[in-house]
This record gives C-alpha cells, sequence and structure tokens, in this order.
C-alpha cells in the first residue's frame, strides 16, 4: 500500500509540475500575439503621420504658388446691379399750364398767373401767348420796360400772331407816345379786323380816340 500512495503521490506531484508549464506554453501564443499587435501599432503610427505631413506640406506649397486674381477694372455684375437707373422726370404738358395761368388771369389773380405763365415759359420758351399774357400781365403792373419785351419778343417767335400788335399799340397810347400807338393799331387791324371792335371799348387807348387817324383805323 505504501508503495502503491507512493507512487499515487509522485505522479500528482508530477501532474502538479507539469501543468504550469501546459499554462505557459497556452498562453504563450496569446502574449506573442498582443506583442505583434503593439509592435505593428509603434511602426504604423508613426508612418501615418508623416504622410498626413507630406499631404499637408503638398496642399500647402500648391495654394501658395497659385497665381493672384487680377483685377480689370470692369464693374462686377453685382456693382451694375447696385447702379440705380436714373428717374427720368415727365415734361410738364404745357397747355394745362397754360390754361391754369389764363384761369387765375380772369379770375384778376395776376400774381398767381404770372408764376403760372413763367412755368409755361421755363418749360416753353417759345410759347408765344404765354409770352404776350405776361406782358400784359406787366402792362397793367405798370412794368412797362418788361411788357414790351414780352410783346417783341412774341414778334419775333410769331410774326403773324396779332395779339402783341395790338398791346403795344395800348402801351404806347397809355405812355403817351401816339405816334406809335396808332402804328400798331393800324398794324393789328390790318392783321385781324376784329381789333377794331377791341379798340372801340379799350380804355388803354383812351389817348388815341381824339385824333382823326384813331377814327380812320377803326371805320
Amino acid at each position: 500500500m505504501s508503495y502503491i500512495h507512493e507512487a499515487l503521490k509522485k505522479a500528482q506531484v508530477e501532474k502538479d509540475v507539469q501543468s504550469p508549464r501546459y499554462e505557459s506554453l497556452m498562453a504563450a501564443p496569446g502574449k506573442k500575439s498582443r506583442s505583434a499587435w503593439k509592435r505593428a501599432v509603434f511602426w504604423t503610427l508613426p508612418f501615418c503621420l508623416i504622410i498626413l505631413l507630406a499631404v499637408l506640406t503638398f496642399s500647402w506649397l500648391s495654394f501658395k504658388e497659385q497665381p493672384a486674381l487680377v483685377t480689370t477694372g470692369k464693374i462686377s455684375k453685382v456693382g451694375a446691379r447696385e447702379l440705380k437707373p436714373k428717374k427720368e422726370i415727365p415734361e410738364p404738358n404745357v397747355q394745362e399750364l397754360f390754361l391754369k395761368a389764363k384761369n387765375f388771369q380772369k379770375n384778376g389773380l395776376m400774381t398767381e398767373a404770372e408764376q403760372w405763365y413763367q412755368k409755361v415759359v421755363e418749360a416753353d420758351p417759345g410759347y408765344v401767348p404765354a409770352l404776350n399774357n405776361l406782358g400784359v400781365i406787366y402792362l397793367h403792373g405798370e412794368k412797362y420796360s418788361g411788357a414790351r419785351m414780352y410783346f417783341e419778343k412774341a414778334i419775333r417767335l410769331n410774326p403773324g400772331y396779332v395779339d402783341p400788335y395790338y398791346n403795344l399799340a395800348c402801351l404806347f397810347a397809355i405812355n403817351g407816345n401816339t405816334e406809335q400807338g396808332l402804328r400798331y393799331l393800324r398794324k393789328a387791324v390790318s392783321m385781324h379786323p376784329q381789333a377794331k371792335d377791341w379798340a372801340g371799348k379799350d380804355p388803354d387807348l383812351g389817348n388815341l380816340r381824339s385824333l382823326p387817324a384813331f377814327g380812320e383805323i377803326i371805320q
């Protein structure tokens, strides 16, 4: 029995001694795998960093070598859109301005009438009826030099327009220049026989009525 016991004991001891070796052998491949992975990571990481630095360096050099943009001085489309077109000012309706001025004159509002006749002349310097009527307003305001200027300008622009001839006859008659008064009155009647009717009732020609030539003109 003791011999068998000793043999079993010895076998157990040998088993215990062999087991760690077996576990060591079993564990060895795992340790070897982990070690290899660490070495791979150790060498791969620097390699990746080197590649990344190379890519960044190449990109920076390529950007630096790009030619600078050259401005041509042309207006860009955005700038062109920002330029607002000038608003066109509509031309005033001269006829409407004239009628408005004439209405003021008809109602005895000479100051307003003069202002609107001036607007007509500003819009159309050759608008003869407005020039003539400005002369009439100046005549009744005793601004004789201004009145004569407007009447004569109207005649120069339209020699066939009778009104300024007749009004010059009135102007000279008021100022006592009967000779010139009769001259312009004769001209007006020759152009427009209806001027006879105007002269027979017009108080501005009072200084001419006593003259024989006046009667001959309006007969």
